[in-house]
């Protein structure tokens, strides 16, 4: 029952979240606040491996802030996506939405499909047994599956972020630039 009380809460504050995510981009960039969003998420997951059991308050408080961190990514990620579109159509003069999402889609679909995999076969290295009382090993293992392995994509997350190149003052530009393509088509 506390498991469920931590997801359905931890979901509300996600919500709150992901409210957020418009004024933050529109003041501060999609760029910078996903990599923000992102390198608080590291951290504050990061952070779950040092609980001890005992620290029940704790994980709650803990994992409210990694969710109110997290949320204003979610959206913020989907619309970089179609910037990603746009800046095709800056670059090429072609639009192939279809070919971005249908790519970004598969990546998605695998990256989940692998990711419960790859948890499943690090409890099983670390012994882990369902319905059964758990060794050391195996209860290190849970915490290092929900905290520092996914920690640890993130940072790779953060890295791919650093180097994507449309961050505010280009994407303005090229919104600026398509407005006039577009219009110029329209007109001529």
């Amino acid at each position: 029952m506390g498991f469920s009380l931590l997801n359905i809460s931890s979901q509300i504050v996600t919500v709150a979240g992901v409210l957020c995510s418009t004024f933050l981009s529109i003041r501060f960039g999609k760029k910078a606040v996903a990599i923000v969003g992102f390198s608080a998420t590291t951290i504050f997951m990061a952070l779950f491996v040092l609980l001890p059991p005992t620290s029940i308050g704790t994980v709650f408080i803990l994992e409210y802030i990694r969710a109110l961190v997290y949320a204003p990514t979610i959206p913020l990620i989907w619309a970089m996506f179609a910037d990603v579109v746009d800046y095709g159509e800056w670059k090429t003069g072609r639009r192939t939405t279809g070919v971005i999402y249908a790519t970004l889609f598969f990546a998605l679909k695998a990256g989940l499909s692998l990711g419960g995999a790859v948890a499943g076969w690090l409890l099983s290295g670390y012994g882990y047994r369902p319905n059964a009382v758990q060794t050391a090993g195996a209860l290190r293992g849970i915490r290092m599956t929900i905290s520092v392995y996914p920690a640890a994509f993130f940072l790779i997350v953060i890295a791919c972020l650093i180097c994507y190149k449309i961050g505010k003052r280009l994407n303005i530009q090229i919104q600026d630039e398509l407005a006039e393509r577009r219009k110029s088509f329209a007109t001529g």
